[in-house]
């Protein structure tokens, strides 16, 4: 088979990570998930991942990954492309959880670098993604996140992994800029790159090729995409000043666990907001009943609440 590339899939613009919402007891609301990504897929979002750490997939079973994957994909695949998160720390467990997202229906999978070996040589990390690649017929999203992981795809490594056969994506959730532009510049032509929300301004008029985002979509809607498009656009006016100010509060808000475990807040916002999202799974708790009226007042600074 020969390399793929990012011209072999069509992942760009928008792609979001779902919270799953869950009952009192745990459970997954199946209805309320598909609510929730329908509302996404209608405001105009242009792919999903789920059971991506929003997802809080380290609570998950790989059974119930699959069966979030099956529910996903049946209901929206006609739509937007769907990927799956997949993580381990051995090659074997990435690949069993490819091969259950490719008989689940997902056109790609997002694949973290080992956590727990915190000291992983870069020979270690391109042998394990090259193992994997070498045993799935899905083409690979990477995911750089040293806050969780530890380990961070410096742009010279990226580079070489890059070259390995699936590899079509990348997903940075880095906050540096100069090393963003340093990313895009030497594997963009043939990786596409997604930066996180807050740097989706300067990323994409630098050619990145979309942001995987953790609130933005959830909370503006239609009016997030309209942002994209004035950005592809080159249109930097000072309404999209004002509007990246405004992913700026709200990523302050949900991210940091400013009332609680991420995403115990975000859950508490959407919940706030009308949008039936469920509660966090153990070992995350909701947000403690005195926090919420803060959390109302938060978002009536931001102008999400009446």
């Amino acid at each position: 088979m020969a390399d793929m590339n990012k011209n072999d899939v069509n992942w760009k613009g928008i792609m979001t990570v779902p919270v799953v919402p869950f009952d009192e007891k745990g459970n997954i609301k199946e209805k309320a998930l598909i609510d929730f990504i329908g509302s996404l897929v209608k405001d105009g979002v242009h792919g999903i991942i789920i059971s991506g750490h929003n997802s809080e997939s380290w609570a998950t079973t790989r059974e119930e990954k699959k069966y979030l994957c099956k529910l996903v994909v049946d209901a929206f695949s006609d739509k937007v492309p769907i990927l799956a998160g997949v993580e381990g720390v051995t090659p074997k467990e990435v690949i069993e959880g490819c091969n259950d997202a490719k008989e689940a229906g997902a056109e790609g999978v997002m694949i973290t670098p080992p956590h727990c070996v915190a000291t992983a040589t870069d020979k270690e990390i391109i042998e394990r993604y090259k193992i994997i690649s070498n045993e799935t017929d899905l083409p690979i999203m990477l995911y750089n996140n040293p806050r969780r992981t530890q380990i961070r795809l410096y742009p010279e490594l990226l580079e070489q992994l890059a070259d390995i056969e699936k590899v079509v994506a990348l997903k940075e959730s880095i906050l540096d800029l100069q090393e963003l532009t340093t990313v895009i510049d030497k594997i963009g032509d043939r990786v596409a790159v997604f930066s996180n929300d807050i740097m989706m301004l300067p990323c994409v008029l630098v050619g990145s090729d979309g942001v995987i985002c953790t609130g933005p979509m959830e909370f503006f809607g239609n009016e997030f995409v309209k942002y994209w498009e004035n950005l592809k656009q080159g249109i930097v006016n000072e309404e999209v000043i004002n509007f990246h100010k405004q992913i700026s509060k709200i990523r302050k808000l949900i991210i940091p666990g400013k009332y609680g475990t991420h995403p115990a807040t975000f859950k508490a916002a959407l919940n706030i907001l009308g949008k039936d999202v469920g509660m966090p799974r153990l070992p995350v708790l909701p947000i403690e009943e005195k926090y919420l009226t803060k959390l109302r007042e938060d978002l009536r600074e931001i102008g999400l609440l009446a």
